[in-house]
């Protein structure tokens, strides 16, 4: 049957523990693994951008594969990936938490221009500082305590 679907997510996860980070010379080619990831998955990876302890993913989901399984796959994968390569100067893991957010189709440029201005964004404001104001913008309630794993 035909079916007609436009579903524009944006992803957010942050890396387990404060030695876990990526040097900025590794974050595009982290970003270009996990669009791969997520395009042979059937989806379609439109904006991938963050910082050494975080991403941002934006992208259109097919909705056929329950989205924590999605999660958990770029996750696995990218952990495995990171590790193997020695992208990251310690052992690295990413948080088992995350955050996702409907985008509408006409807010994806804004959406882009957000995740590409990750770094210069996180001169001013903390990875924590940012989640709150996410969280509060979609009105989603949460309890700062579980923000972030330690």
């Amino acid at each position: 049957a035909n079916k007609y679907l436009k579903i524009k997510l944006h992803l957010v996860f942050a890396a387990k523990r404060h030695e876990s980070y990526l040097p900025d010379s590794v974050l595009e080619r982290l970003y270009a693994f996990i669009a791969g990831v997520i395009n042979n998955r059937g989806n379609f990876a439109i904006k991938l951008g963050g910082t050494a302890n975080h991403v941002h993913i934006l992208f259109d989901y097919n909705a056929v594969e329950p989205l924590p399984d999605l999660v958990k796959a770029i996750k696995t994968t990218s952990t495995k990936f990171i590790n193997e390569n020695n992208l990251s100067p310690y052992q690295f893991h990413w948080q088992t938490r995350y955050a996702c957010f409907s985008v509408s189709p006409y807010d994806t440029e804004k959406v882009v221009q957000y995740i590409e201005n990750q770094l210069e964004h996180h001169q001013t404001h903390t990875l924590r500082d940012e989640v709150r104001s996410m969280f509060l913008r979609a009105n989603i309630p949460y309890d700062d305590k579980f923000i972030f794993e330690e």
